[in-house]
């Protein structure tokens, strides 16, 4: 599969969670807390694949 593939169908992936995310967040700082803690989630991916 071609890189250009796979990362169209990360970012739409990740762009669908965070929708979702704000969809059934009670309140916006549980919206902001988790999207944070995803943001984190993420970055410590990229530091571990290297």
């Amino acid at each position: 599969m071609p890189a250009g593939t796979v990362k169209t169908r990360i970012r739409r992936g990740r762009q669908l969670l965070q929708e979702k995310i704000a969809e059934l967040a009670e309140t916006p700082e549980q919206r902001t807390s988790t999207l944070g803690g995803f943001e984190t989630w993420i970055r410590e991916l990229r530091t571990w694949a290297g």
